[in-house]
């Protein structure tokens, strides 16, 4: 036993050396640590090896086995020891390794966990945005060179994905990157969610759209978020499978939330910076602005407003030059500028044109090639509308060379109100210019008024031209022609006319725009190139070559009016004006003022022509019956020029020099119809002859009979001064609410005038339709290749037709309707309109007697002149009182059947029925319904008479608006009350 003692300390002292190692090196207690199974193995083989080394020293050893197999076993043993050994060296060495691992992997650590440190430490210098960027992408890359990096940053706005940085990608790959899509993948659900997502393959797309699969199997995304701004995302990929872990999520996201921090942080002062220098901007920009507000209260009071605005707006928004212009019969016209508008293409000013008429800000740039053939953009305009009604469509033009305009929020803004202010500049110049104009038309209506009892046309043709003359702007031309007995007209006077051109321009009976004026005894008036040029094809060759001539390099006048001179209802000459210069806004000023003005000068020449013939019938039985109508006419417009200028003088916004013109105006009427009535009063010698009420064709065969005098040959008919393919479109065979004349009138006046306006190679419609309870009238034109235009019922903006011929006096055939209840629409896009349209209400089977309630006094007007109706309605509408007008006496009469008024005024010389006769008719239907006879005459008028039809007043004319309210007053408000 003694011996085994050694052997049995040897295995032990083995035993717990293994043991002590196996503790020691803490095998056991490692997670993940290597060459423990080999330690294990091998100690136990070696401890086995021991053990069995003592039992060899036991007696009985010998006797356990066969002698031979004791070599064996010795052997065996040895080989044990060796492969233990073995066994125990490997497991040392693999435990050696893992350390040694561990201590490179913590090594590696603890340099990634320096990435922010590093960061931080390198982001102290003077690096821009980018560059920081692109520096930390890098740095986190040098950590791990196996991956590639990229950082996206967010643009919500464009709704894409911006590539800020990209570090190990190739050229492909780093293009495919950069359309790389904000929808729903790994990249925008880690922006969304806020949290780093760690993701498996990953894709691209390319330019095409297509998605790609990429060489990166394994990617991890930190959202680059700072509070509840989501800035972008830094994407780490790698072509290993699973790469990436929570590990580098760990030590990566803090790098993440600095660099959004940092992001952030340089936004907010690139903002901070951008906002002081927008500051100093702004304060720049509004001293600037207040000196050219301040230079706009200069322009307003210099001689030329619009030039004056113009220059100050120079340097606004980097502008070299700024011009207020307008769209003038399609045609760019250019109202004032800081300096001349010259050198457009035609290409640019049609732009230009195509700008202003869409009424929105534009930018337009004209482009130009080098001598390398490169373009530039040569000349860039702003274009800005001037939204004003009352002007027409204008714009604010700001002009530079050499490159594009570029204006932010704030510069357009301040565009916006120069352009508002631009707008009362031009206002302001137009009113001062028409105020001109109205001081010096009244002084011309003046010198008018003040007739001489001994003039004659034929002695002084000219007297008319010379007045007009000190209204015309310059360069303005106007020739005066005199009626010879066989209807031709003869050039006597001109005005900018070389006496030499007079004799070239005679004209035949029925010519032109002249001709038209001498047969209808009407104004006509022609405003813009187009039209113009259409009245000056009217003439014949040579008129219109001698024409041509006289308007010389600056081409055709904007303006013609052609002004028939009346004496005792008869043509005996007529003025005509062409002016070069004229805006649109000042188009209808003129035409009422030529109206008037030739109005009261045939006026005049009839009232001395009265006067002869006054002087002349004295003593002698001479029958003066055929005077009596046009003495009646004189006072009638004497009526009209008191009545209107009266209502004028009530209105506020005019001046005390206008009001006191006008009040002279009232003084001269007054003075001429009290003359009038001293040294001609007779009593006007009427026929009566009956009159139904309505149509008694059907509008079908009325206009086909208004057309028959007109036709050629099939579908050809001479209308307008041409021949002109006409087709027809009847539906209609009804009869209409209207006086059958009045309806001749309007169709026959209506066609002439469109067909004149038309194109020689235009197509002519007439048609006929009813709706409901009306029927409809369309004329419209269209090119042969071309559609006819549709029914304008379904589209026709109607108005009554009286009202429509005080705003657009040139449509005179409206007059022919004014007493009855027609409708009208016309084309309003283009000067010369495309069609026409009449609306007439159905004749009615059956007279229904309508009743009418309300305490709104109700007046019946009866006049046979539209001038005495329009001015009786404009006074009773200014007092608030319901007027229905009727132009005869069957008409009336069945007003009052039809309605319920207050009071009657009705005129006392009518044709075919007279005022008393009305009268006696109406007081057998309404018993009660106050009368007051309207008449200019005082004399010879049979007081028991008017006592016997129950008459209750008389208004005498020309009558002021408190004559007439004082009888309104008195009649029909007792009336009402009763």
């Amino acid at each position: 036993m003694l011996n085994l003692l050694p052997h049995l300390l040897l295995v032990a002292f083995v035993g717990i050396i293994l043991t002590f190692l196996i503790f020691r090196l803490r095998f056991f207690s490692t997670e993940g640590v290597s060459g423990k199974v080999f330690f294990s193995l091998g100690s136990f083989l070696l401890l086995a090896v021991t053990v069995w080394e003592g039992m060899k020293r036991l007696p009985a050893y010998n006797d356990w086995f066969i002698v031979e197999i004791y070599p064996i076993i010795d052997a065996t043993q040895f080989i044990i020891f060796l492969i233990g050994v073995v066994m125990l060296t490997v497991g040392l060495a693999l435990y050696a390794d893992f350390w040694q691992s561990r201590r490179s992997d913590i090594e590696t650590r603890e340099q990634k966990l320096s990435v922010l440190n590093n960061l931080q430490r390198d982001a102290r210098g003077p690096y821009q945005f980018m560059q920081l960027l692109d520096m930390s992408v890098k740095e986190i890359i040098s950590y791990m060179p196996e991956c590639s990096g990229a950082v996206f940053l967010l643009n919500r706005n464009r709704r894409q994905f911006v590539l800020a940085s990209a570090v190990g990608f190739s050229m492909p790959e780093q293009a495919a990157l950069e359309y790389f899509p904000l929808e729903r993948n790994l990249v925008s659900q880690s922006i969304d969610v806020g949290e780093p997502l760690l993701g498996g393959k990953f894709e691209v797309i390319d330019r095409s759209g297509k998605i790609q699969t990429s060489r990166f199997n394994s990617s991890l995304v930190l959202p680059l978020v700072s509070g509840m701004d989501k800035i972008g995302a830094i994407i780490l990929l790698s072509e290993d499978n699973r790469y990436f872990s929570n590990q580098e999520v760990r030590y990566l996201q803090p790098v993440a939330e600095w660099l959004a921090e940092k992001i952030k942080s340089a936004r907010l002062e690139r903002e901070l910076s951008s906002a002081h220098s927008e500051s100093k901007r702004n304060e720049a920009t509004k001293s600037d602005l207040t000196t050219r507000i301040l230079g706009i209260s200069d322009a307003l009071n210099s001689t030329d407003p619009v030039v004056s605005f113009c220059r100050s707006l120079v340097g606004l928004a980097t502008a070299k030059s700024a011009h207020i212009a307008g769209i003038v019969n399609g045609q760019l016209q250019v109202h004032g500028g800081s300096e001349p508008l010259v050198d457009l293409s035609e290409s640019y000013k049609t732009a230009l044109v195509d700008a202003v008429d869409r009424n929105k800000p534009l930018i337009i740039n004209q482009e130009a090639t080098t001598d390398d053939g490169r373009q530039y953009v040569a000349f860039s305009t702003l274009v800005y509308p001037m939204k004003d009604q009352q002007q027409g469509k204008n714009a604010l033009l700001m002009c530079r060379d050499g490159a594009p305009f570029k204006l932010n929020d704030f510069e357009l803004k301040t565009v916006e109100i120069f352009a508002h202010l631009g707008c009362l500049v031009f206002q302001g110049d137009n009113t001062r210019r028409q105020n001109l104009t109205h001081r010096k038309g009244f002084q011309t209506i003046l010198n008018l008024i003040q007739f001489d009892p001994e003039e004659r046309f034929l002695d002084t043709p000219g007297f008319l031209m010379e007045q007009l003359k000190k209204l015309l702007p310059s360069g303005s031309i106007g020739i005066t022609h005199i009626k010879k007995n066989d209807g031709s007209m003869k050039a006597v006077t001109g005005y900018n006319v070389e006496s030499s051109r007079m004799d070239s321009l005679e004209i035949f009976p029925g010519e032109g725009v002249i001709g038209m004026a001498v047969n209808q005894g009407e104004v006509q008036f022609a405003y813009g190139r187009n039209a113009v040029a259409k009245a000056v094809e009217t003439f014949e060759p040579s008129i219109r070559d001698n024409l041509y001539r006289m308007f010389g390099e600056r081409g055709l006048p904007l303006f013609i009016a052609a002004c028939p001179i009346q004496c005792m209802e008869q043509v005996v000459g007529v003025v005509t004006l062409f002016l070069f210069e004229l805006s649109e806004s000042e188009q209808s000023e003129w035409e009422r003022l030529l109206t008037l003005a030739v109005s009261l000068y045939s006026m005049r020449l009839t009232a001395a022509e009265l006067h002869r013939l006054g002087r002349a019938m004295e003593g002698q039985g001479i029958e003066r019956s055929n005077t009596g109508t046009v003495l009646n006419h004189l006072n009638n417009h004497l009526s009209a020029i008191v009545g209107n200028a009266e209502l004028a003088i009530s209105r506020p916004e005019l001046d005390g020099e206008s009001v006191e013109h006008l009040r002279s105006i009232v003084l001269e009427a007054e003075q001429a119809a009290g003359y009038l009535k001293d040294s001609l009063g007779v009593i006007p010698i009427t026929n009566e002859v009956a009159e139904t009420k309505g149509t008694q064709q059907t509008l079908d065969d009325l206009i086909q009979s208004v057309l028959n005098p007109y036709h050629v040959s099939g579908k050809l008919y001479m209308i307008g001064g041409h021949p002109r393919e006409v087709s027809f479109k009847f539906d209609s065979p009804v009869f209409v609410d209207i006086i059958e004349k009045d309806v001749r009138k309007l169709a026959e006046s209506a066609l002439e005038k469109f067909a004149a306006t038309a194109d020689e190679d235009d197509r002519l419609t007439v048609s006929t339709y009813r709706q409901g309870k009306f029927v409809y009238l369309d004329i419209s034109r269209h090119r042969e290749n071309f559609p006819p235009v549709e029914r304008v019922a379904g589209f026709g903006d109607y108005k009554l037709a009286r009202d429509v011929l005080r705003f657009r006096p040139a449509d005179n055939y409206l007059r022919h309707a004014v007493d009855s209840s027609c409708l009208y629409a016309y084309d309003r896009m283009n000067q010369a309109p495309s069609y026409l349209s009449f609306k007439f209400p159905v004749r009615s089977q059956t007279n229904t007697k309508l009743s009418e309630s309300g305490s709104t006094i109700s007046v019946l007007a009866v006049d046979d002149q539209t001038v005495i109706l329009d001015l009786i309605s404009a006074m009773c509408q200014s007092l608030n009182y319901r007027v229905k007008t009727a132009t005869n006496g069957r008409t009336a009469i069945q007003a009052v059947k039809d309605s319920r008024f207050d009071i009657a005024l009705i005129d006392l010389a009518m044709p075919e029925m007279s005022g008393l006769e009305v009268a006696a008719r109406i007081r057998k239907i309404a018993p009660n319904l106050p009368i007051v006879l309207v008449t200019g005459w005082e004399v010879d008028i049979d007081t028991a008479k008017l006592e016997a039809i129950g008459i209750e007043d008389v208004l005498y004319k020309p009558f002021r608006i408190e004559h007439l309210t004082e009888k309104i007053q008195s009649l029909a408000l007792s009336s009402l009350h009763n």
